[in-house]
């Protein structure tokens, strides 16, 4: 299998899934689809900006070195190969991230996580990582409970159900 043909199946995929996510979504009742339709939206527009960032052309280029800073050329294209052990960490990242929400809710999980990662795995400094990872949940408190009055899941362990 080709290069470029490897870096587009995984965002096909997640398209697929999105798309079924969204059909899903429109079946749920009107004041209960708003979140999923949302979070389906924001999720293809990433998903289309991902597929556009594969190519060669100057809009891939721009796109790969905008959102992925120095990380301008994709593996195979003559940068470095991504090493097995950063995306096997990087699925521990989500694995972590899952095992947390589930356990202690979205808003002990999304800040102890944001934090971890931006400090231990970016290398991030201190202040900074303290300042995103407290900013993140209170936009997400503030978007969820006051605009939308939508309580997000508490977590296993704090009573919340699945």
């Amino acid at each position: 299998m080709n290069t470029h043909l490897q870096a587009i199946v995984p965002t096909a995929v997640l398209t697929a899934l999105a798309l079924i996510y969204m059909v899903t979504g429109l079946g749920y009742e009107t004041d209960t689809r708003a979140v999923p339709l949302v979070v389906t939206g924001v999720t293809l527009v990433l998903l289309v900006l991902d597929f556009l960032s594969q190519g060669n052309g100057r809009l891939a280029f721009a796109l790969r070195r905008f959102f992925g800073g120095a990380a301008m050329l994709r593996p195979g294209q003559g940068g470095e190969s991504a090493r097995v052990a950063k995306e096997i960490a990087a699925f521990a990242w989500m694995a972590a991230f899952t095992a947390l929400a589930t356990l202690f809710g979205f808003y002990l999980a999304i800040p102890v996580y944001v934090f971890a990662y931006l400090r231990f795995y970016a290398g991030k400094p201190l202040l900074p990582c303290v300042a995103m990872a407290l900013g993140l949940t209170a936009s997400l408190y503030i978007t969820f409970e006051y605009l939308l009055g939508y309580a997000i899941f508490e977590g296993l362990l704090f009573g919340g159900y699945i």
